[in-house]
């Protein structure tokens, strides 16, 4: 099965260690470079650049119009030997100018490779933004690594970025059909496919299984890995895998599931062919809809 390629997964950034253990001058002589380029949020959204039309900001740019001393800045990684950053802003005169991550992927036209930087920038924000204090004795932790680090210079503790792996499941049956679920916070006649976070101890096989058990009652076996996607809300990875069973029927947890059913592959086919139905699939952004066209096509 051939998976288009996820939004936020073509990032072209080489992540170099040795930028981010500059010294505090080396850094300052970096970011006074015009090779470098910015990524602003302000309070978790995009600032919008009005003059190049897109979400990053020339090195004179963000000096001129937005830096402020308090400014927050983080390395991303660098390309073609351009440097990107993101910077958290302390202040912002025009709020008018913010665009969430998910708005501008479904309405804005922008290559996966840009919106993977952003997703980047956003996720590495996140973490710093909530981790500014030591999980372990509660004192201020300092910044190191150039925003990839945290140390608490009381306990010694060191803190690195973490990920909030989660496993997302298409489900098939022996009629080749595909098990979906509406669920309780979705629209109405909104389906997708099974997920849930992994915990502790769990291989993604394992937590792929618990999970369409707990959500469907089906016991299901697992078959291959599929794709993964970052999934920067706030600090996610969604792991696509495929299971397959010889159950038919399913009793749901209606405390996260609203509904569920099985779709035959003409019906998903049919919806990507844009022909009425009387259900919707998850939005242009997640992994789901990206594995859902790869099976509704194979061998078709």
């Amino acid at each position: 099965m051939k998976i288009i390629e996820p939004l936020f997964s073509k990032n072209i950034l080489h992540r170099d260690d040795k930028i981010r253990n500059y010294e505090q001058l080396e850094r300052m002589k970096l970011l006074q470079k015009s090779n470098c380029f910015f990524v602003l949020l302000y309070r978790g959204q995009f600032v919008f650049n009005g003059t190049t039309q897109d979400y990053i900001f020339s090195n004179q740019a963000y000096y001129q119009q937005y830096s402020t001393p308090k400014d927050e800045i983080i390395y991303l990684g660098t390309f073609q030997n351009q440097h990107y950053f993101v910077t958290i802003l302390d202040f912002l005169v025009h709020t008018n100018q913010l665009d969430d991550l998910k708005m501008i992927t479904e309405n804005i036209n922008i290559d996966n490779e840009h919106l993977s930087i952003m997703a980047q920038a956003l996720g590495i924000a996140n973490w710093n933004q909530t981790h500014k204090f030591c999980g372990q004795c509660g004192s201020l932790n300092q910044k190191q690594h150039f925003g990839w680090k945290k140390y608490c210079t009381k306990c010694k503790k060191e803190h690195f970025p973490r990920l909030d792996p989660a496993v997302i499941m298409l489900l098939t049956n022996d009629k080749n059909e595909v098990f979906l679920g509406s669920g309780v916070r979705f629209p109405e006649n909104r389906y997708s496919l099974l997920a849930g976070f992994m915990e502790p101890g769990e291989s993604i096989e394992l937590a792929a299984i618990r999970e369409v058990y707990e959500e469907s009652g089906i016991r299901a076996t697992f078959k291959s890995y599929l794709k993964s996607q970052p999934w920067p809300f706030p600090m996610g990875l969604m792991i696509g895998v495929h299971l397959t069973t010889h159950q038919q029927n399913f009793k749901l947890d209606t405390n996260e599931i609203r509904t569920g059913r099985w779709f035959t592959k003409s019906e998903i086919s049919n919806y990507f062919k844009e022909e009425a139905a009387d259900f919707s699939l998850p939005s242009t952004y997640g992994i789901a809809r990206n594995i859902l066209h790869a099976w509704s096509i194979e061998n078709t």
